[in-house]
């Protein structure tokens, strides 16, 4: 593995929210980037073939939206996810998907992947997790991370994971073919990464700006990246029961204001 060693540069934050670009540094994996011996990313090519996740994803629905910066994107979450009000989701609570094991294992297998060969960093996030109160009930098997979202085939502009836990690590997982871009750029590092099928990354998308460049997609080519990721809102949650109670008192409140009763 090549260990790369870099200072961030002031200057990368003027990208933030603009177009990724293709930047000169190139970097390939597997590869471990560090900032005042502070590990930054790991970067690899997952061993584990991916082929059952391919079918289930090719039959996906995948719900198409727009961000406030106008682009488009199609994505689908899975995991557990934080109550939401505006979105009368009033319970922390499991999104499924159809093939959600297969999603499961496959972050299993490629969170130890990583922690197998960094013990201590794993460690440290564990305590993270831990330390915010992040039940163990809301936690995609053995991992730290709580929550997954699918995208498909989204160049991404430059931007922070604002909703994650903060000094929590992401995991992000590319599968590809017929494509060419859709690269991981870093312009704080002045690099971009350059992604292969399978090529498999931790990092903390919260406090380092990313985004995925734009891509060509052939005829029957894909770009799709599963991400797993802990919200700083899953702190709220509570035990399952306490969860359910909560929401069905806010539904019942809602009713009864509905009718005119108080």
């Amino acid at each position: 593995m090549h260990i790369v060693r870099a200072k961030r540069l002031p200057e990368g934050k003027k990208f933030l929210l603009k177009p990724a670009k293709e930047l000169e540094t190139r970097l390939l994996p597997p590869f471990a980037l560090y900032e005042n011996d502070e590990l930054v990313m790991y970067c690899g090519i997952l061993s584990a073939s991916t082929n059952p996740l391919k079918k289930i994803i090719k039959e996906m629905d995948f719900m198409k939206a727009e961000r406030s910066t106008g682009l488009k994107y199609e994505s689908r979450c899975f995991g557990y996810y934080p109550a939401m009000g505006a979105r009368n989701f009033h319970a922390c609570r499991e999104l499924v998907v159809p093939g959600i094991e297969a999603l499961y294992e496959i972050g299993n297998r490629a969170y130890y992947t990583f922690a197998s060969e960094f013990t201590q960093e794993c460690a440290a996030n564990r305590k993270r997790i831990d330390d915010g109160g992040i039940k163990n009930a809301y936690r995609i098997g053995g991992t730290t991370f709580a929550s997954g979202i699918v995208n498909k085939n989204s160049a991404l502009n430059y931007h922070y994971d604002r909703n994650n836990l903060r000094k929590s690590y992401n995991m992000m997982l590319v599968m590809r073919k017929g494509c060419t871009g859709g690269n991981l750029s870093l312009p704080e590092f002045g690099a971009t990464v350059e992604v292969e099928d399978r090529t498999l990354f931790i990092f903390r998308a919260r406090e380092n700006i990313h985004g995925v460049t734009p891509m060509k997609i052939a005829k029957g080519g894909y770009r799709i990246s599963i991400v797993y990721f802990t919200a700083e809102r899953m702190k709220k949650c509570r035990a399952a029961k306490k969860e359910f109670k909560n929401a069905r008192d806010i539904m019942d409140r809602s009713t009864r204001k509905k009718v005119g009763i108080n």
